[in-house]
C-alpha cells in the first residue's frame, strides 16, 4: 500500500502512540502487582497482563512493520541506494575507518 495519505499516515501513527502508551501504562501495573505474588489470585492476574502485553506488543510491531512497508515506495529515487543494505557507507558518509 505505497502512497498512503497524509492522514492514513497520520492516524497510523497516533494509533501506535496510544498502543506504546498501553503498553506504558500496563508494564507499570505488572511490576507494582508481581512485587506482591504471593496470593495465588495475584499469580494468576500476572500472567494475564503478560499475556496481554504480549498481544500488545506483537500489535503495535506489527503496525510498525506495516508502515515501514508502505513508506518504503515514497522514498526518492536519488536517496534509494543509501537507504537499501546494500550501499556501502565508508568513505560517502563516513571515513575509511567504519
Amino acid at each position: 500500500m505505497p502512497n498512503l495519505g497524509l492522514e492514513l499516515k497520520t492516524t497510523l501513527q497516533m494509533i501506535q502512540k496510544s498502543l506504546l502508551k498501553d503498553i506504558t501504562a500496563i508494564t507499570f501495573a505488572f511490576d507494582e502487582i508481581s512485587q506482591n505474588e504471593t496470593d495465588s489470585e495475584l499469580k494468576s492476574l500476572t500472567e494475564v497482563i503478560t499475556d496481554g502485553e504480549e498481544l500488545l506488543s506483537y500489535g503495535s510491531h506489527t503496525l510498525d512493520a506495516f508502515r515501514q512497508h508502505s513508506f518504503k515506495g515514497e522514498i526518492k529515487e536519488e536517496y534509494s541506494s543509501p537507504c537499501n543494505g546494500t550501499y556501502a557507507v565508508e568513505g560517502s558518509f563516513f571515513g575509511h575507518n567504519v
